[in-house]
């Protein structure tokens, strides 16, 4: 489970950083994927629990969905200013 963890995580990185160029789908693809890896593994959330390392992921998780969130705010605050505008 830490090696998938640590891919997944790896992956989520490197989307972020290509935020600007590929947009948030990756971002969304990764963070749905790092959830569907500890909900298909049940034993390894209780070990990830014991260790304090699911909090983390769920507070990082949670992070990036509000950032998601507010880039979304973000883009569709612009596109209103930009039809206004027009």
């Amino acid at each position: 489970m830490r090696l998938l963890l640590i891919t997944h995580l790896q992956k989520m990185l490197e989307a972020v950083q290509r935020v600007r160029l590929g947009g948030r789908a990756a971002i969304e693809e990764e963070l749905d994927a790092v959830i569907g890896a500890l909900t298909r593994r049940p034993e390894s959330v209780a070990q990830l629990r014991s260790t304090g390392l699911l909090d983390k992921i769920k507070a990082w998780a949670d992070a990036l969905n509000g950032i998601l969130s507010v880039g979304t705010g973000s883009a569709q605050l612009g596109q209103t200013v930009m039809r206004a505008l027009e």
